[in-house]
């Protein structure tokens, strides 16, 4: 593995059970669309990033800072800013030959993983809600987007 890489899971809530096993709720697969007008008001929304890269990175992926772009916010002005600091992945085991390798949990990589739940949120127009790692470098690793769309009260739904 040479190059960082994530996933974005967006979703209406996460919840942990005893067991450490976590259950999405409500995850919107390719968009968000809702009947009326904007603004959209969330009662609760729901973000989960994973996010790996090599060790070698360790320095740059201990300073990322993740940001969640709203529709029509500014490549400079992110709603959300998130330094999520460095987690220690759990050692996995090389994959026997043809086995598949977890490409969530890949062997020799460093990352992290958090959850981000937001009350009220409010989405004032159409458009994406974008996800991204900024590196100190300026370099930007794209970590999944979810398109924001309104269907008029008036429309039956699909």
């Amino acid at each position: 593995m040479t190059e960082p890489y994530g996933m974005t899971i967006f979703c209406d809530d996460i919840r942990q059970e005893r067991n450490a096993k976590l259950l999405y709720i409500g995850v919107y697969q390719h968009a968000l669309i809702f009947q009326g007008d904007f603004p959209l008001r969330l009662p609760k929304f729901c973000i989960a990033v994973n996010f790996v890269g090599p060790p070698e990175l360790r320095e740059d992926i201990e300073a990322v800072e993740i940001r969640v772009y709203l529709p029509g916010d500014s490549a400079e002005k992110p709603s959300i800013a998130i330094k999520p600091g460095i987690q220690e992945l759990p050692a996995e085991e090389e994959p026997e030959p043809g086995e598949p390798i977890d490409i969530l949990r890949p062997p020799n990589t460093i990352g992290f993983y958090f959850q981000l739940v937001s009350e009220g949120m409010e989405i004032r127009q159409e458009g994406r809600i974008r996800v991204r790692a900024l590196f100190p470098s300026g370099a930007f690793v794209y970590l999944g987007s979810l398109k924001v769309k309104s269907r008029p009260a008036n429309e039956p739904p699909r």
